[in-house]
């Protein structure tokens, strides 16, 4: 039965239109005037004025026939349970139920990962884009493209490819190319196992043959060799030659995806020479959001006061001056500054919120992280309640 014809039917008595509201609450008072005055223009229903209140009531002739209509339904109702009372009848025969066939979860990407191991998808991942950054991502991924994300430290690098591999369902791994990463832990290595050797793949042959996503973490302080491993990674081959391994070629799955995460002028870094760069088809610079941008991202998110916002904010951006200068290792970025404001807006104190959502972060050292805490002093009053 229709909405009209709900209407007409509780018409079938006097009644004003504030009763129909309270009738029909699931509807709104404009959508019920109108089928009202419908009803009314119709012929339908019929508009009764008394005194200063006006109702409306089905018209007579429309009664009438619904009564009429009802009686003959009742009475062809009543004549077919006879029918049914003395003709046999015929066995229904018994539904097989059918096999339930589970799908294979397909990706927004077009891409199968049934067979990821749930660990490694990422979960509860929060981004907060500045520009399209997310969308030239999801072009990169779908086009097989390699991508570069250089930014300072704190601007979402990592977040950016977390977040996207969420969105895909996709197992992420990420490999850090620290001075410890060497080409044995990267490729594998023969290990003793049951009084026989045998070939362990390492992390990137791993990923390779399973058609996981790999993220190589601040790639510009990768040693030489480990750079020269990835050459034929990179390029159109998609492939790696184990010379350690008896020239074993392995070949990436069409699930594969490479991204790289680098900082400029840290220490321990350098430059990445052209040829190296050139292998990646989308390179992606992030930078820290704009200040206005971040303070109302804040307001929004968490529901804290622009004053507070505002001050937050600036700490971050000191905090960024002295992680570019490398006198702290890690700056205070947009997703920790929304933890901090939510903390508080929860009845923490400011310094009491920032010791759980921003020292711990930025550094373990106490020196850099009483650098920080006064920072935070210069902009909050510490010790006054729930400030």
């Amino acid at each position: 039965m229709t909405f009209k014809e709900d209407v007409l039917k509780a018409l079938n008595t006097q009644k004003t239109l504030k009763e129909l509201y309270s009738l029909f609450p699931e509807h709104s008072r404009p959508s019920i005037r109108g089928v009202v005055y419908k009803l009314a223009n119709a012929g339908k229903v019929t508009r009764i004025k008394k005194g200063g209140e006006v109702s409306y009531v089905q018209s007579v002739k429309d009664i009438d026939e619904e009564r009429s209509q009802d009686k003959t339904h009742a009475k062809e109702e009543e004549e077919r349970k006879k029918d049914t009372r003395k003709t046999p009848q015929p066995l229904k025969p018994k539904r097989l139920k059918k096999k339930s066939i589970k799908k294979k979860p397909v990706s927004p990407f077009g891409m199968d990962f049934s067979y990821a191991p749930e660990e490694l998808v990422p979960k509860g991942v929060e981004y907060f884009p500045q520009s399209n950054e997310t969308k030239v991502l999801t072009y990169a991924v779908k086009e097989s493209k390699n991508v570069l994300l250089e930014g300072p430290t704190g601007t979402g690098k990592s977040t950016l490819v977390e977040f996207i591999a969420q969105e895909a369902g996709a197992p992420l791994i990420t490999i850090s190319c620290d001075v410890e990463l060497d080409k044995i832990e990267l490729l594998g290595k023969y290990e003793l196992k049951d009084n026989m050797t045998k070939w362990i793949d390492g992390p990137i042959l791993k990923a390779m043959r399973d058609g996981y996503w790999v993220v190589f973490d601040e790639i510009n302080m990768a040693k030489p060799d480990i750079l020269s491993v990835l050459h034929s990674l990179l390029d159109h081959r998609r492939q790696i030659i184990v010379k350690e391994h008896k020239n074993d070629v392995v070949k990436a799955h069409p699930n594969f995806r490479v991204f790289a995460t680098m900082n400029y002028n840290y220490e321990g870094t350098s430059e990445l020479n052209q040829a190296f760069k050139d292998r990646f088809g989308v390179v992606l610079h992030l930078s820290y959001m704009p200040p206005k941008q971040e303070i109302k991202l804040l307001i929004q998110k968490t529901g804290i006061d622009n004053s507070k916002a505002l001050h937050m904010v600036k700490v971050a951006e000191d905090t960024r001056d002295l992680a570019r200068k490398g006198e702290i290792p890690e700056a205070i970025s947009t997703r920790t500054l929304v933890e901090w404001a939510s903390a508080v807006v929860t009845n923490f104190t400011i310094h009491e919120a920032a010791e759980f959502t921003v020292l711990d972060k930025v550094s373990n050292e106490p020196a850099e992280r009483e650098d920080v805490y006064n920072i935070i002093k210069n902009y909050f009053e510490i010790g006054r309640a729930h400030v």
